[in-house]
Order: C-alpha cells, then structure tokens, then sequence
C-alpha cells in the first residue's frame, strides 16, 4: 500500500514539519499513530489508536485531515508577537522572564493586530 501523508505546515508559524513519523501495520493495511512536530514554535501533534477509538476518528486520513484543518487559510506568523524587538525596548526588559509582567507577556506569542507583545510597556512611559 502507498501511503500519502501530506501535512501542511505548522498553523502557528508557517514552518514545514521537520519530525513526521507514524507506524504502520501492513497486516491491517492502516497507519496506527501519527506524530507530528514543529521545531520553531514546539506545538507537537499526535494521534493514536486510543484517540481514535475516543473520538471516532478513522485513521490517518481524519488525522492528517485534523492537521490540515484551519480556520483562516492566512499565514499565522503575521500573527505572531516580535518578542526580539519589543523586548528590548520595554521598561521591564531587566526582570527575569520567569517574573511578572515578563512571564504573562511571554505566555502570550499571538496577538491579531500588532506584533507589539500584550503588556509592552515603553522604557519612557
């Protein structure tokens, strides 16, 4: 059987997959689990027997179906916050990442209209 697994790139930032793997069962002719990573922005995608039997999914053409989904076809990197910009001119840019407002900033990677980060404050405010 020749199997076909075309997954568009990461939603989040437009990035081909670079780890794809699945494994297969010739026996049964279908692909068991499907596994999918972007390495620039981490989101991983997996679907498994277990999955399937959950949620009624039939296999891989519904995962790769899933993967392919999008809501907008629009490239979400435009999306994304410019942390490397903003960063450096915010008044809070010598607080740890870990400590707040740094931390809710970051846990923030996608605003809709501005590559500004959410609670950028400028140095001269």
């Amino acid at each position: 059987m020749d199997i076909n697994l075309y997954l568009k790139p990461c939603p989040f930032c437009g990035r081909d997959l670079e780890d794809v793997s699945f494994k297969y069962n010739p026996y049964a002719e279908i692909v068991e689990s499907l596994d999918a990573t972007c390495h620039r922005c981490g989101i991983h995608f997996s679907i498994d027997e277990i999955h399937k039997t959950l949620h009624g999914w039939n296999g891989p053409d519904d995962a790769v179906d899933i993967w392919n989904r999008r809501v907008k076809e629009e490239n979400m990197a435009d999306k994304f916050v410019d942390f490397y910009t903003y960063c450096k001119a915010c008044k809070h840019k010598d607080k740890n990442e870990n400590d707040d407002p740094c931390n809710d900033c970051l846990n923030e990677p996608v605003n809709e209209d501005s590559h500004k980060p959410w609670y950028f404050e400028a140095e001269d405010e």
